[in-house]
């Protein structure tokens, strides 16, 4: 092993000389891992933007991205720095030798193994492919918290992690040790129900071991997962696999098949396919009170449906209500639960004629009956739907244009919307719009996540750290996930860290929950749909107001005051203001923050 060495197959984890490096700073590690995943090559500055700030950020200055290096270098030390060059097209980390990165290295292992199994040597082989899984070290990039490089080096490491595996199984099987493989494919099916691939590879290790019913019951357990959750029959390689099991065939110990997911009926299944409540859900007593109430009553007459809708800014914890209320009405509604995500907030939100289809199979429907045409389709749902009791949770909606097709006419329904914008148009929905946390349910949400002796051993810090997060689920989740994560902290250490506003998104991201970037998203939306709102939005955060009337932000801009009101009430319809009184407009905290990074 190298002096030097890097790891992204985890936590992003750095040694030299045998010392650990640390780099505390979320957007320097977005930095460093954008450099990694393409080591030993140039990567342009708009890659580099994309992964620091986002994929949408399009004025991302040069001189700000040179300074984020520069501070990288310094975080790396002087061991390091040297690795880190500036080039003609952007910027390259040079890696030596495979070794010192386990990216590197875990794809030369699996070469090594491919070309072992491929001579015949299947002792190398295995051993081969049990130095790649020695690599994993957690969940990958779980302290990155670039959505921009998950959603690419994700996917691509789950593929060479199903490669590991069904190499590994390859050998094994040749070896005729598949037992020993038994219990981490169980804990991976477990870990990933809905996996075919690792599903397989359970039932073949099952089959070769002379356990043909258990094998029989986990493919039973895959298709109930796939059919409940997703609407759809499992593919090929599982059902040609279970096939040859009811058969006794030899061939179900044989490789397993590449998986491929089909649709098909669900006939007399009831879905059920909400997704599993928060634990850590807090507070909103007279939310959750008065969304239960209205779902939970008895239908009365009419012909519309009950449609509530939740807005509010992002991180508010929309999605979180939505689905605890959804656990506490699904008795009322004995013919299924509906859950689609809408992707409102992705480049590409979901088309409804696909979650159309996709609730038509999780209703019975054959695939080959369901229509083409997303109006047919709309009109086969509210059929099916029109002497059940069927509760749809719509999440993350983009605007109500996409949800009105998806809703059913039967008043026996019900239907819960979340999205950040675009709902109060819904003209069939009943809206809430959700503020902060009281400081009390705050207080209750950080005791609960960092551990409540903590807590009241620092209460004056602890309220600090509240203070900084202003009463937004999502920032409050993030400190108490971290503080749960490193024990040895206190919360004065991290109220220290928060102190500084400059710094403070930064430190208001933990794995994949970030405030910057779903502020980010708010505010890419904004800026598509209405350039002028942006343009206000980064005026008042070069301001640094908190406050604003209409008045003083048309005096501020040289606007008329028409033009000025009607652009600060799309940032409103946006929730990235609020407006406590006509022709007043508040600006949180956290969004006055990201407003001012907007403006540099």
């Amino acid at each position: 092993m190298t002096d030097l060495t890097f790891g992204l197959i985890g936590p992003l984890d750095i040694w030299c000389a045998g010392r650990p490096v640390v780099v505390p700073a979320a957007r320097q590690r977005n930095l460093l891992a954008a450099l990694l995943l393409r080591a030993n090559q140039p990567v342009t500055k708009r890659r580099l933007c994309a992964a620091v700030w986002g994929e949408h950020v399009t004025e991302c200055a040069e001189d700000t991205l040179r300074s984020y290096v520069m501070r990288l270098r310094r975080a790396l030390g002087p061991g390091i720095a040297g690795r880190l060059s500036a080039e003609p097209a952007g910027y390259l980390l040079r890696i030596d030798q495979d070794d010192e990165f386990d990216l590197l290295r875990l794809q030369a292992s699996i070469k090594q193994g491919k070309a072992a199994a491929r001579a015949g040597d299947w002792d190398a082989s295995m051993r081969a492919f049990h130095a790649c899984l020695d690599l994993w070290r957690g969940e990958p990039l779980c302290d990155v918290p670039s959505e921009y490089l998950r959603l690419s080096f994700i996917p691509m490491l789950t593929e060479l992690r199903a490669q590991v595996w069904e190499g590994l199984y390859a050998a094994a099987r040749e070896l005729g040790r598949t037992d020993e493989l038994l219990v981490p494919l169980q804990r991976l099916s477990e870990d990933d129900p809905a996996s075919e691939r690792f599903s397989v590879l359970f039932m073949s290790a099952l089959a070769g071991s002379n356990r043909r019913l258990d094998a029989l019951t986990e493919y039973r357990r895959l298709r109930t997962t796939l059919i409940r959750g997703y609407g759809v029959e499992p593919g090929s390689s599982a059902r040609e696999l279970h096939g040859e099991l009811l058969r006794d065939e030899p061939g179900a110990e044989g490789h397993p098949h590449q998986p491929q997911l089909v649709t098909g009926a669900a006939a007399g299944l009831i879905p059920r396919q909400l997704p599993r409540g928060a634990s850590m859900f807090v507070g909103r007593d007279r939310e959750v009170r008065e969304l239960v109430g209205y779902l939970a009553a008895a239908p009365d007459d009419g012909d519309t449906p009950p449609v509530l809708a939740i807005t509010g800014f992002p991180g508010i914890g929309k999605s979180e209500l939505a689905i605890a209320v959804a656990h506490r009405v699904a008795g009322h509604y004995p013919d299924g639960q509906l859950y689609a995500d809408l992707r409102g907030t992705a480049a590409k939100p979901a088309a409804p004629g696909r979650i159309l289809a996709q609730f038509l199979r999780a209703l019975g429907m054959d695939g080959r009956a369901i229509a083409r045409d997303p109006a047919e389709q709309a009109g086969q749902f509210r059929s099916l739907l029109a002497a059940r009791r069927v509760l749809l949770v719509l999440d993350n909606a983009r605007d109500a244009d996409q949800v009105r097709p998806l809703l059913p006419g039967s008043r026996s329904c019900g239907v819960l919307i979340t999205g950040r914008q675009g709902l109060p148009q819904l003209r069939e929905a009943r809206l809430t719009v959700l503020g902060g946390l009281s400081e009390s349910e705050a207080s209750d949400l950080l005791r609960s996540l960092a551990g409540a002796q903590r807590f009241a051993g620092e209460p004056a810090a602890a309220c600090r750290v509240l203070a900084a997060c202003d009463g937004l689920p999502l920032a409050i989740y993030t400190v108490g996930a971290r503080m749960a994560a490193r024990p040895a902290w206190s919360f004065g250490h991290l109220a220290r860290l928060l102190a500084d506003e400059r710094l403070r998104l930064d430190e208001l991201g933990y794995g994949r929950a970030s405030v910057r970037a779903s502020l980010e998203f708010a505010y890419r939306d904004v800026r598509r749909a209405n350039a002028r709102a942006g343009d206000v939005f980064r005026l008042l955060g070069r301001q640094g107001c908190a406050t604003v009337t209409a008045a003083q932000a048309a005096a501020l801009l040289g606007w008329p005051a028409g033009d000025t009101d009607a652009t600060l009430e799309v940032l409103a319809d946006a929730n990235l203001l609020v407006s406590p009184a006509p022709g007043r407009y508040l600006l949180p905290t956290l969004a006055r923050l990201f407003a001012a990074e907007c403006a540099n």
